[in-house]
């Protein structure tokens, strides 16, 4: 976990640099529960929604992370896929239940800018059979792009 929290702060100040480099503004808030994270990042306009989308992209798109296919995926993609699916309602049934336990991770809900230019990356970590699963989910509500990772890798 401590992992975890340090590498999404690395995640963080990367982000701040690169998007300061780009001369934009994004706020951000990050939201954990029992089953994940998820940030909601709030740009300054369409343009910055969408280099932003960009720059989380090519971040994840290494040797840690593999994209899955979306519109046509494998028969093994669509295994994990359909895996996800389900943790993600879990995720928002989490979120959702004033039962549960969200905790600010990141920012501050008082000074964050809503904005219409929103993007948010959604992480969910599954332990199945000693072997950590994880997703990661980013999805740019402007234009509606998405992209979903996954650590394991599919089969060629």
């Amino acid at each position: 976990m401590k992992k975890f929290i340090m590498s999404f702060f690395f995640i963080a100040v990367l982000l701040n640099a690169q998007l300061n480099a780009q001369d934009f503004n994004v706020d951000l808030i990050g939201i954990d529960n029992s089953v994940g994270r998820i940030t909601w990042l709030f740009a300054d306009s369409e343009i910055s929604s969408v280099n932003c989308f960009n720059f989380f992209k090519e971040f994840y798109n290494d040797d840690n992370f593999y994209e899955y296919e979306l519109n046509n995926p494998t028969e093994f993609e669509q295994v994990f896929i359909v895996l996800f699916t389900m943790l993600c309602e879990d995720f928002y049934n989490c979120y959702y239940d004033p039962q549960e336990i969200n905790t600010i991770a990141i920012g501050d809900i008082d000074n964050v800018k809503i904005t219409d230019y929103q993007l948010y990356i959604l992480r969910i970590r599954y332990a199945i059979d000693s072997r950590d699963i994880d997703f990661i989910f980013i999805h740019n509500t402007v234009n509606d792009e998405q992209v979903l990772y996954c650590n394991i890798k599919a089969p060629e």
